[in-house]
């Protein structure tokens, strides 16, 4: 259950690479709707076992991607991250560190970092090419609204019209399935946030086509014509937060705006594996770098992953201790 590219993605691995029968249920999603989603392969993590199962994961989709037909989705991108706070300094010195060590270029200018060479995943037509491939490869596809879920004592029991919908394993697969459950459900470790994108107007050249602030919670995508995707976190001061973050000409103006809620973990580190409720698998917390984690864990659910990955997830798992994967505190 899912409507992002990563849950394309992880159908797609799940069919084409193991050979499974997948059912993909999400919703159709309007061209007009402003991306959520970065999808870089860059894990806001300190933690090299984190690193090197992104980076790996980068790999596996790229073959992926060879065999859509969309290699040229994947593209390498240059990052600028800017720290305010001393908890964030820290953070983003341990992160470009980690960063070096997995053969991204870096390169520090005072509180700034400029990563390049990081893997991302661009094209307007991704999807659509998606959606076609996985349909040639035997993905099945239901709209979430034909399809009654229901989260109760035995589980998470799925039906269309027809009847009971069977399967080995319902996953979760990004924050809008999982804001679906009911709260005592999923209080897994997992917690509701506001968000805010806008897409603005010509505005000055950014110093990279990304541009990550994570002390204030905003991140932004350059566009072409030098139009911004900025995404804000929270309520308070987004105006503020937002502009502190560009370089004018103000003030700027906006072309579209939308708000949502994503999941984040209180530690910084992602939760993903099965609830208590009825094992269904949950991903939740990963953030931008959740469609590079998807090679990865379609192996865990088929039972091929490696003693690496499958302590990875075992670690991020609900219920499991945190103090092995929690990250520095912003």
């Amino acid at each position: 259950m899912g409507t992002t590219l990563a849950a394309e993605l992880l159908a797609a691995c799940l069919a084409h690479t193991h050979g499974k029968r997948v059912l993909l249920i999400g919703r159709q999603t309007s061209r007009q709707r402003l991306p959520r989603h970065l999808d870089l392969a860059l894990p806001m993590a300190t933690r090299p076992q984190t690193w090197k199962l992104v980076q790996r994961g980068a790999t596996d989709i790229r073959a992926l991607l060879v065999a859509a037909g969309a290699l040229d989705a994947l593209t390498a991108t240059s990052v600028s991250l800017q720290m305010d706070t001393e908890a964030g300094a820290a953070f983003g010195s341990h992160l470009a560190h980690a960063a070096a060590g997995f053969g991204l270029r870096v390169r520090r200018q005072g509180e700034r970092w400029q990563l390049s060479r990081v893997p991302a995943l661009r094209g307007a037509n991704l999807e659509t090419r998606l959606h076609a491939w996985l349909s040639a490869i035997g993905v099945e596809r239901a709209d979430r609204d034909t399809v009654q879920v229901t989260f109760g004592d035995r589980g998470v029991e799925l039906a269309r019209a027809s009847g009971p919908i069977e399967g080995a394993q319902i996953v979760l697969a990004d924050d809008d399935a999982l804001l679906e459950m009911p709260e005592e459900d999923r209080r897994v470790g997992l917690h509701a946030r506001s968000m805010t994108v806008t897409l603005t107007a010509r505005i000055q050249p950014l110093p990279a086509p990304v541009s990550l602030f994570p002390d204030r919670g905003v991140s932004i995508l350059q566009q072409p014509q030098r139009q911004a995707l900025v995404a804000i976190t929270g309520d308070d001061a987004i105006e503020a937060r937002a502009a502190s973050t560009l370089g004018g000409p103000f003030p700027v103006r906006r072309l579209a705006t939308s708000r949502y809620h994503a999941l984040s973990s209180g530690d910084g580190a992602p939760m993903i594996g099965p609830l208590a409720a009825g094992g269904a698998f949950a991903i939740g917390g990963m953030g931008d770098a959740a469609a590079f984690a998807m090679p990865s864990l379609a192996r865990v659910l088929v039972g091929a992953a490696d003693d690496a990955e499958a302590a990875w997830f075992a670690a991020h798992a609900p219920g499991a201790d945190r103090a092995h994967v929690a990250e520095l505190a912003l």
